[in-house]
């Protein structure tokens, strides 16, 4: 029932190289045409697993088996040596399914047809035991789809090849992957129609084990360990197609000569019904072509673009004088802008908090303070008139404590309303203390300050708060200071304006008086 035959050794060498192959391949599983090369590996150990197989066995029977799943590693490696020059030299991850399954309707047939042939004899016409230097061999006669599958696989074969080859030589690669690839399918191919066709060179030895011994060697050697799976091509499918940017290429009148994916689908630039070329029609566009720009930006719908021009020549003029065709790249700054613009908002955002009370939303004492070193800064130039004023809440500690903390947060945000309304836009208002108020009133004299701080007094003495149903207003003594220079003593202009407050508060409060 088994054998021992030195035959064996040809079809276990190619057992071991394929594990081997398919041990170089396990860091490459996300490389383009990585997959379709496992299959070519997986479909070669699978045909060599099958003749090792035959070899050992010597009943019909067994032999016949190993025969049909032979049949199934020779359907798999020329559709997966023709996926993977399709695949990758167009650096796609796979085929439509479509497409995958007009290529594997005529394998899967000749597979059903292997397993049923004793039954039509489609693939084999006939099959018989024969002994070759004293060991068990299986003769096989091509029958009429034999035929029509070899002729399909070798077609896919050479098909493949020559995309491969192509596509190397346009991309000037080096000969050594050009050649190999020439040499892989050949071997093979050569190998397995000798066989098939019953014109062994050698009595008892099958020719295929060997050609897949020497298509896996030259496989690892010429394309493995040469790095055409890692090797970054210069192609245009991979530096211009594959781009997430759009590129455009125009002549000087704006009309698109080429363009990529990304392009046709961000400028919706299709073809129309008897125009040649679609044009760019976007002013700031033909404005960069027309004056020989090098950058711009634009936006399209939701989307801001860095464009940035380039020369397809060393000169931005032709002979005759007309701009030469210019390469134009769209990088896409939407989200960067994004950033940006949430930076600066982040930033803002920090400043007010920097400068504003928390509670009453008016300016804090530092800002305060800040405006008023510039203000000074102002009359040392120009001699103009500033006031300040000083305000502070009658009797607000007894807010608190009669209706509490929350109801004084209320007076000082309401207190803080009618101080804004009484703000022109030069006029800086702060909240300085607990229940203390200040203003800067820049070019403003001493009448025009009593003016403003009246209208204040009044509307702070008319207003109320309504807390827990509880009605609730208060009053404000205000002191005036008013000065044509300002000294480096800020805190002195200050200890003015406070006194005039308290003289305010000892007559009577409710009371506006101005520092002597």
């Amino acid at each position: 029932m088994f054998q021992l035959t030195p035959w064996s050794a040809l079809p276990l060498t190619v057992i071991l190289l394929s594990i081997w192959t398919l041990y170089s391949l396990k860091n490459m599983s996300g490389i383009t045409g990585s997959r379709s090369v496992h299959w070519i590996i997986v479909g070669a150990l699978i045909w060599s697993f099958a003749q090792f197989l035959q070899t050992l066995v010597t009943p019909l029977e067994l032999k016949m088996l190993a025969s049909q799943a032979e049949m199934v590693g020779k359907q798999i490696v020329p559709v997966a040596w023709f996926v993977f020059t399709l695949t990758f030299f167009n650096n796609t991850s796979s085929l439509s399914g479509g497409a995958m399954k007009l290529l594997l309707l005529l394998p899967c047939a000749t597979l059903l047809i292997a397993f049923s042939n004793p039954y039509h004899h489609l693939l084999w016409s006939d099959v018989a035991l024969t002994t070759i230097g004293g060991y068990a061999d299986i003769a096989l006669q091509p029958g009429p789809w034999f035929f029509l599958i070899s002729a399909y696989s070798v077609s896919l074969a050479l098909c493949g090849t020559a995309i491969a080859v192509h596509k190397l030589l346009e991309a000037k690669a080096t000969m050594v992957p050009v050649t190999t690839l020439i040499s892989v399918p050949l071997i093979v191919g050569v190998a397995t129609l000798t066989e098939d066709a019953g014109f062994g060179l050698i009595p008892g030895i099958n020719l295929t084990p060997v050609g897949l011994i020497l298509a896996a060697v030259l496989l690892r050697l010429g394309v493995l360990d040469s790095g055409l799976l890692t090797q970054k091509r210069v192609r245009r499918h991979t530096v211009v197609e594959r781009l997430s940017d759009m590129v455009v290429i125009v002549d000087q009148d704006a009309s698109v000569l080429d363009y990529n994916v990304a392009a046709e689908k961000g400028l919706d630039l299709r073809l129309k019904s008897g125009q040649r070329y679609p044009k760019l029609t976007m002013p700031v566009l033909l404005e960069l072509i027309r004056t020989h720009g090098r950058k711009t930006e634009l936006t399209i719908g939701k989307r801001a673009y860095d464009v940035h021009a380039t020369s397809l020549t060393e000169q931005e003029a032709s002979e005759n004088g007309d701009t030469v065709e210019r390469v134009l790249v769209f990088r896409d700054i939407t989200e960067r802008r994004k950033a940006e613009r949430a930076l600066q908002e982040a930033k803002t955002e920090l400043q007010t908090q920097a400068h504003t009370d928390p509670l009453t939303g008016l300016y804090n004492r530092r800002f305060f303070m800040q405006r008023l070193a510039e203000e000074g800064e102002r009359l040392r130039r120009h001699s103009n008139m500033l006031s300040c004023l000083l305000f502070d809440l009658d009797h607000f500690k007894k807010v608190n404590d009669t209706y509490g903390h929350d109801a004084g947060d209320a007076v000082l945000k309401m207190v803080s309303e009618m101080t804004n309304k009484a703000t022109r836009i030069t006029d800086v208002a702060a909240r300085v203390g607990g229940e203390e108020f200040a203003m800067l009133l820049p070019e403003t004299d001493a009448q025009g300050a009593v003016n403003l701080a009246n209208r204040l007094r009044e509307s702070i003495a008319n207003g109320e708060v309504v807390v827990n149903n509880q009605r609730i207003s208060i009053t404000a003594s205000i002191g005036i200071v008013t000065v044509n220079k300002l000294g480096d003593n800020l805190d002195a202009l200050l200890g003015q304006a406070d006194k005039a407050l308290y003289r305010a508060k000892d007559g009577g409060r409710n009371m506006v008086c101005i520092a002597n």
